[in-house]
């Protein structure tokens, strides 16, 4: 009606080209939401993905918008929290992005009637599926505390530190965060936790924590499980492994790349000890004690749970709820453990994964203390799983990814955790966009 309105106000001569003027308004207005969509969705794209600040993510917007045919500066980006207007602070924040292209061109016919310039825009809005980007992700609904640091150690990320639980006391035993006296910090992303943090006794978190809108769903509920039955059939079973002592030693793999079974993995002494390349599946504790030494190169670690009758008990899937005996890597002394994910296959990226329901009797599935060490390059996940850190040792470096329901530390190291998406277990997000 605007068009065909213009259109008659002008006479015949600017008739045409004036209506022709305005059906290429049209064309010009499709071209414009063919470069917001892909632009919006680029965006989106990167914070949901790689966590990338909202300057490499326009960037990138940017790109994909004149790959469709649009002028950088016709795009603008902005970024929303969950709530759909709230702007994000972070990437960890980002829920929605919206890409606007804005388009002026000149009319050739129009002037006449006092129109020189027309403009046309349009926008695209893409839903980011919050899967979790976070370096340190803490899944427990509802432990207090879910993150706990009460010694002087500092755990430091380059990632978003994800905390699930809503807990929101204000003591150190009813808060979902309780730092006293050590530091919590990250470069990327913010701290985010969904009850409360109680910070005291010279602790520090920086940047300062923030509420997350909703706790983030478990971001490795995709990665398949290892299945306990099958130990002894398709997997290789083993008895349990003892190192001895001292001397150079090799854990066997499984037979012709089969998943391999063991009870229990003891390293101790002045034991060396490597374990080859594989996946195997351990229902009781894996130790390395004293002045043992571990290396794990292109290995997947799977903590299964066990029946708890019989030497040894069987492996089996674990069940919910607390209680029920499971595997473990258990670290002390001054001993060195190195653990390196598989570069392909199904566990591409992934060093240990717990059964999702391993809560282990002893109350933690990772024990790192004393003065030994625990390096990882890949992603360490124990959906159930508590993490206790208890050790000495000066400065400890994962090239990791932690997906775990609560950590504790009560040392005095230094833990810099630097999360980098090419050397974990990939996990895609989802977009949904509307236009």
């Amino acid at each position: 009606g605007r068009a065909a309105l213009l259109c008659g106000a002008a006479g015949l001569g600017a008739w045409v080209g004036g209506c022709v003027r305005w059906w290429s308004v049209g064309w010009l207005w499709r071209g414009t939401q063919t470069a917001s969509a892909p632009g919006g969705a680029a965006a989106a794209w990167e914070v949901s993905n790689n966590g990338d600040s909202r300057t490499v993510a326009a960037r990138r917007g940017a790109e994909s918008a004149q790959e469709n045919g649009s002028a950088a500066t016709d795009l603008s980006m902005r970024y929303y929290r969950a709530d759909g207007f709230s702007v994000a602070g972070n990437p960890g924040q980002v829920a929605f992005v919206q890409a606007d292209v804005t388009h002026q061109f000149a009319n050739l016919f129009l002037p006449i009637i006092n129109l020189n310039t027309a403009t046309v825009s349009t926008h695209a809005r893409v839903a980011v599926t919050p899967i979790g980007k976070c370096g340190l992700c803490l899944l427990s609904p509802n432990a207090a505390p879910a993150l706990a640091i009460t010694g002087t150690s500092s755990i430091h990320l380059n990632s978003p530190i994800d905390v699930n639980s809503t807990a929101s006391g204000g003591t150190s035993a009813t808060a979902s965060v309780y730092i006293h006296s050590g530091s919590l910090s990250t470069t990327s992303g913010g701290v985010n936790f969904a009850g409360s943090a109680v910070v005291n006794g010279g602790g520090t978190v920086s940047p300062a924590a923030v509420n997350l809108p909703s706790p983030i769903p478990d971001p490795l509920a995709a990665v398949p499980a290892l299945d306990p039955s099958l130990c002894g059939t398709t997997y290789t079973q083993y008895a349990a492994w003892d190192s001895g002592s001292s001397g150079i030693k090799v854990v066997p793999a499984g037979v012709s790349g089969a998943v391999a079974c063991y009870p229990s993995i003891s390293i101790h002494g002045s034991a060396q000890v490597s374990m080859a390349a594989g996946s195997y599946l351990i229902s009781g504790p894996l130790s390395v004690t004293t002045g043992g030494k571990l290396t794990a190169n292109g290995v997947f670690l799977y903590f299964s749970c066990n029946s708890g009758v019989g030497s040894p008990p069987p492996a089996i899937a674990c069940t919910s709820g607390a209680g029920q005996p499971g595997g473990s890597l258990v670290i002390s002394g001054s001993a060195p453990v190195t653990i390196t994910a598989p570069n392909s296959g199904t566990y591409q990226g992934m060093a240990i994964m717990a059964d999702r329901n391993n809560t282990n009797s002893n109350g933690t599935v990772i024990s790192l203390g004393g003065s030994g060490t625990l390096s990882t390059t890949g992603t360490v996940y124990a959906a159930s799983g508590a993490m206790a850190l208890t050790g000495n040792t000066a400065t400890t470096t994962f090239s990791s990814r932690f997906v775990v329901a609560t950590i504790t530390d009560s040392g005095s190291s230094s833990i810099n955790i630097n999360y980098t998406s090419s050397q974990n277990y990939s996990t895609p997000g989802s977009l949904k966009l509307t236009i």
